[in-house]
């Protein structure tokens, strides 16, 4: 008896439109049980349920051998969604054929966004927090994907709310909307040490943004944390590493703003790959993704830094500004009108500021940011969307 698959191992189980997928191997891994050699096995698959490719491994398997074989014939995905593809064997003197197939799904995504666009992930499903690593798995949407645990990576970011569950490492809080309901991502690092995990975006059309920016905040707070890549798939390839922090970078959220206008014209990938630590407080965190062609730091000339993050948002705008001087800080929202509809004065401690502007009740739109620190103003359009 001879169980000539133990899987598939390509195609992947997740592509995407705007990465080439043509022409895509099948590569099949073959499995000896018996006692005796096998001699030229015949193999062949089938893609949703259409005709069987049948092909030989020309060869020998020895007894309780393994070894793979590439199907000349190649697949190309055309079904938007999921492709079954499922491969066999027929030896001809294998008496057990019940367990001679085996099949895959591998789900082909067209989906696109265009700058402006934000997730918060506010509407994801949570996902469990249980320290039991490559198994536990979370499904994401609007075109993010965790890869595959064990074939593309290690782990799954997983979506949850309020205070990870080890002390001393995470976030308390999500970023935005910045309360104990409000999602995130993160990595549970408790037993899953030195693990990567890749969240993938969908495909980002560039072609009419020529100045695009990738705004995001993270949290990267344990003193065994690990470390947090973002890398782009332009041009056929991935490159790696336009984005990188390692350590621990206090418990607070940070605002992370990256320039895509090198890739102006084009349509290109995003992910978001990181590595847990050495031990449990390393619970890394990602929140507010959100692609713009506004940027989101502006520097006055005076020399203090104001930061409005995320910038669009569909409501909710962080805004920071530091290198002050123990200045009174105002702040006024005006619609395009003319006519104000927030007015705040802040004080200022230790020369930072860090508030909230709620814009949650008003219309979407643009908007304009006045602030003034002392005699000196500064404006920044805001934009309110969906």
């Amino acid at each position: 008896m001879m169980r000539p698959f133990t899987s598939i191992i390509s195609p992947a189980p997740f592509y995407l439109s705007c990465i080439n997928t043509t022409p895509i191997p099948v590569v099949v891994q073959l499995y000896n049980p018996g006692l005796t050699s096998l001699n030229n096995i015949p193999v062949s698959f089938s893609i949703n349920g259409g005709p069987a490719v049948n092909e030989t491994y020309l060869g020998t398997l020895a007894s309780f051998g393994t070894t793979t074989y590439t199907f000349t014939a190649t697949v190309s995905l055309s079904i938007s969604g999921n492709n079954s593809i499922k491969a066999w064997s027929t030896y001809p003197s294998d008496v057990n054929t019940v367990n001679d197939t085996t099949g895959i799904i591998v789900n082909y995504s067209t989906a696109v966004i265009v700058p402006p666009f934000i997730d918060n992930f506010e509407f994801y499903s949570l996902c469990s927090s249980a320290s039991n690593c490559e198994a536990t798995t979370c499904n994401l949407i609007n075109g993010f994907k965790n890869l595959l645990n064990g074939q593309s990576d290690d782990i799954d970011w997983i979506t949850f709310e309020g205070p990870t569950p080890s002390t001393t490492t995470g976030p308390d809080l999500d970023f935005v909307p910045g309360n104990a309901y409000g999602n995130y991502l993160y990595l549970e690092a408790s037993f899953c040490f030195g693990k990567t995990a890749i969240v993938q975006s969908p495909c980002i059309d560039l072609t009419s943004s020529p100045n695009a920016t990738l705004n995001f905040a993270y949290h990267m707070y344990g003193n065994q944390m690990g470390s947090l890549h973002v890398d782009i798939y332009s041009g056929g390839i991935w490159i790696n590493n336009i984005f990188t922090r390692s350590g621990n970078q206090g418990n607070l959220w940070h605002a992370a703003n990256i320039s895509l206008s090198a890739y102006a014209g084009q349509i290109v990938v995003v992910r978001f790959r990181g590595i847990t630590g050495s031990g449990y407080a390393s619970d890394m965190a990602i929140d507010a993704i959100n692609l713009t062609n506004i940027s989101s730091v502006e520097e006055d000339a005076g020399g203090f830094s104001i930061t409005v993050f995320p910038n669009p948002a569909e409501g909710i705008f962080k805004l920071s500004i530091s290198n002050l001087n123990n200045d009174e800080v105002s702040v006024g929202v005006y619609d395009m009108s003319g006519r104000r509809v927030v007015e705040v004065g802040y004080g200022v401690a230790n020369g930072m500021l860090s508030s909230t502007i709620d814009l949650s009740e008003y219309d979407n739109g643009s908007y304009i940011l006045k602030i003034m620190v002392g005699e000196e103003a500064k404006t920044i359009r805001l934009v309110k969307m969906e």
